[in-house]
């Protein structure tokens, strides 16, 4: 591989880390300050959370592991060294819980913030304090995964 495609491997895989993280992030804080501050707003924010669930967050994802893939052979291939193997798995991992219960999480506020009962069900707010959860895991394992990505720790 050419150094000028390694670099632009380099660039799309920054780009979808940062889409990654900041879609999760945008969707979970826009959550959370409209259930603290004005609860009369949820129900739009969640449906824009789910487009941005959708728009930023997937192809983060995507972006990740395509360019992922096409850079592994640069450092002896997916599982030639101790950090690849264990940084792929906790971003596999994080992938599994935004698509296992991340995102339906999400779905599920969708679906109850379009009934138009007033104020919003008890479920609601249940559903959304597990998106918080689920959230917070999303975010911490590709933070364990950025370290290994940034110091390549020999751990076996």
């Amino acid at each position: 591989m050419s150094d000028v495609m390694h670099t632009l491997y380099d660039i799309l895989h920054i780009v979808g880390v940062a889409l990654f993280f900041c879609g999760v992030m945008t969707s979970m804080l826009w959550l959370f300050f409209a259930e603290k501050w004005r609860v009369g707003a949820l129900r739009t924010v969640v449906k824009w959370a789910r487009i941005i669930n959708m728009v930023i967050t997937l192809p983060g994802i995507v972006l990740i592991t395509v360019s992922g893939l096409f850079q592994s052979p640069r450092t002896g291939g997916l599982f030639s060294q101790s950090w690849l193997v264990i940084g792929l798995s906790l971003f596999a991992l994080s992938v599994l819980v935004w698509a296992i219960f991340f995102t339906p999480h999400l779905v599920r506020l969708l679906r109850i913030a379009r009934n138009p009962s007033n104020p919003l069900p008890v479920d609601f707010f249940t559903s959304l304090h597990r998106l918080y959860f689920y959230g917070a895991i999303v975010l911490i394992l590709p933070l364990g995964t950025m370290f290994l990505s940034i110091f390549k720790p020999i751990l076996w």
